[in-house]
């Protein structure tokens, strides 16, 4: 089973009191698809948000993980005051289904 060091959503290493602090199974495979969803795309959003664009692009990035079996649900819900999507996202994984949510912004790296 792969490990990881664990990040926090800013993409700083997380530290624990006695160091770094390593994760693996379901919460390496989805700090994983965050960092993927993170450097992905976001051409459908700039300009113009275009939806089906968005789920076709969101669902090629997570297949990029070889442990994702398959996209179950990606349903995203756009603001357009904030320039933002938030996506609801399930996924089948090699090690049991992952379920949750990742915001990706027009005007920044997210």
């Amino acid at each position: 089973m792969a490990k990881d060091l664990l990040y926090t959503t800013d993409g700083d290493l997380y530290l624990g009191p006695n160091g770094p602090v390593e994760i693996s199974g379901l919460d390496e495979i989805k700090q994983t698809l965050d960092f993927i969803l993170m450097t992905m795309d976001t051409s459908w959003l700039i300009g113009g948000y275009d939806e089906n664009a968005a789920i076709s692009t969101v669902n090629l990035a997570l297949k990029q993980d070889k442990r994702v079996i398959d996209v179950i649900k990606v349903s995203p819900s756009y603001d357009n005051e904030n320039h933002t999507v938030d996506f609801y996202i399930i996924v089948n994984t090699t090690l049991g289904t992952l379920d949750f949510r990742k915001e990706l912004r027009a005007d920044a790296i997210n």
